[in-house]
């Protein structure tokens, strides 16, 4: 029976509708204009610029906000995110592993061979709205804005409407500027972050079509385990350090719920159990 289902496809593997793909076309405007941006604002203010005025303004809002943006851009929380719309567009799974491991490695690689310091690194600590650890080294590229851009690039890939692309879009700018607001980052790091997670997702969407990446069963289990793996620990863990875990915790348990329903339901359970009440409803009539 094991067997049965995981040779089982638990997703559909249909080709992309044209609609699909001119969403993936508004995808490589974005990171150009981004190294535009971080060029011009390096050039003309220097690499420190903006950061001070944004960091200040961030006090305004409460820091529970900023945390909630900033905890989007780690990895298991974009997946989580992303399993609310896996089902429906099981490219997602084998792009966002892709894109994630193409990022990171960027991203890592980058922060390694250009030891750059964080603001609390540079400034006087008293200048500073730090909300959560105080970090000073690996300032460049931002990772957590990465990894936003990761999901955004996906999530635009699968839009239809332009409300959905700008939804998409300001969800990266908010996750950005909230790496700058909790004192982690300057403002450059976080256009350059996204900037990469953008090409890393255009890069891993590209891959999963033109090889049809994630068509076998076996390996749509092992994507859709990577998944739920991420929701889960965003649900059980929940980050319990941080003043925003109940929402954490509720985003886990609606993706996984929401997911898993999906599945079951594609898979035939609620039907098997629908045939198997038949026989014992007629008994009890007889």
């Amino acid at each position: 029976m094991l067997m049965n289902l995981l040779n089982t496809h638990p997703v559909d593997t249909s080709g992309l509708s044209p609609a699909d793909r001119h969403a993936d076309r508004h995808l490589y405007l974005i990171p150009p204009v981004l190294l535009v941006v971080a060029l011009l604002l390096w050039a003309t203010q220097g690499y420190h610029c903006l950061f001070l005025g944004l960091n200040a303004v961030g006090r305004w809002i409460p820091d529970a906000f900023w945390q909630t943006m900033t905890e989007v851009g780690d990895a298991r929380v974009s997946m989580t995110i992303l399993l609310l719309f896996a089902f429906r567009h099981p490219r997602l799974l084998p792009a966002t592993l892709i894109a994630a491991v193409m990022a990171t490695l960027v991203v890592q690689l980058t922060k390694h061979g250009l030891p750059v310091s964080r603001p609390a690194g540079v400034l006087a600590l008293e200048q500073l709205h730090i909300i959560g650890p105080t970090l000073t080294a690996g300032s460049f590229p931002s990772g957590h804005t990465a990894t936003a851009g990761v999901l955004a690039a996906m999530l635009i890939s699968i839009s239809r409407q332009p409300w959905q692309r700008i939804g998409a879009l300001m969800l990266l700018g908010l996750v950005g500027l909230s790496r700058v607001m909790v004192g982690a980052h300057w403002p450059i790091d976080t256009l350059i972050g996204a900037a990469i997670g953008i090409l890393a997702g255009i890069a891993g969407l590209a891959m999963t079509e033109r090889y049809r990446l994630g068509s076998h069963a076996w390996s749509q289990w092992t994507l859709i385990l990577f998944m739920l793996y991420a929701g889960m620990y965003t649900f059980f863990n929940a980050f319990p350090q941080n003043e925003v875990h109940h929402t954490l915790k509720f985003l886990g348990l609606v993706a996984l719920t929401t997911y898993l329903y999906q599945l079951v339901g594609h898979l035939g359970f609620f039907e098997q159990v629908e045939d198997d009440a038949l026989p014992a409803a007629k008994g009890s009539l007889n």
